[in-house]
This record gives C-alpha cells, structure tokens and sequence, in this order.
C-alpha cells in the first residue's frame, strides 16, 4: 500500500494568468534567496460554486518560481521540492491567503541555511498579518 504525502495538484496554482496577476499584485516579504508573495482573497479566479472565503480557509494555492541562475535544473528541481515540503507541513503560516508564490532568486548553499530564511519570512508575515487583524 503507497501512502503519498506530496502536495496534492488541486492545491497548485498552475493557470499563468493568476500567476501573474499574484505576482503584481500580492503582497511581498524578501530575503537573502528568495521572496514570498502573499495573495489576498480576490486576487485569483475562482471556480463557479466557490468563494474566496472558501479557498482561504480550505486550501491556499502555491507555486514556486525558480530562476536559472539559482543552477541546474537538478537544484532547481530539489529547491522546488523543499519550498513545496515548507508549505503542506506549516499550513498554519499561511491563514488568510489564497495562494503564495515562492520566487527563488539567488543560488543556495546551504539548505539548512534557505529553510530558516523561508520559516522567518513566513513567520514574520504571520505576526503582522495576526497583530494587522
């Protein structure tokens, strides 16, 4: 019997128009590797039957933009895998948004070193957002 723990698809957001649209209009916490964009309820389209409410509070969306010069497609490969582990196993970072986009931006050495930085920007998000509300 194979249990799979890997995000599921529908919790991906794949249609390049609502990339875009989060991309420039999402909310965004830098670091050193990486920026996190969070996006807000309305940013995205939703199916017929939904409502943004919904998708918050069921299942935000993610996507993980990599760039090339970050190495070859197999860190690249392995730097989407971490972001996407960071996101099913700490959900609760991320109430309130509808999708969040990872864009990784400068080569990694230490991956232990990226994970903490992805933790701190989500947490520091997190507070805001908690202390916002």
């Amino acid at each position: 019997m194979k249990c799979s723990v890997k995000l599921p698809r529908a919790r991906m957001l794949k249609v390049r128009a609502d990339i875009s649209r989060s991309v420039k209009y999402g909310q965004r916490v830098s670091g050193k590797y990486l920026t996190v964009i969070f996006v807000s309820p309305g940013i995205i389209r939703i199916k017929p039957g939904e409502s943004a409410e919904e998708i918050v509070r069921n299942q935000p969306k993610l996507t993980v933009l990599v760039r090339k010069k970050c190495g070859c497609s197999v860190k690249r490969n392995r730097l989407k895998r971490i972001a996407r582990e960071f996101f099913r196993l700490n959900q609760d970072l991320f109430g309130g948004c509808a999708a969040v986009v990872f864009d990784i931006y400068n080569s990694i050495d230490d991956e232990n070193c990226f994970k903490n930085e992805m933790e701190s920007i989500c947490r520091k998000h997190y507070t805001s957002a908690k202390s916002g509300s």
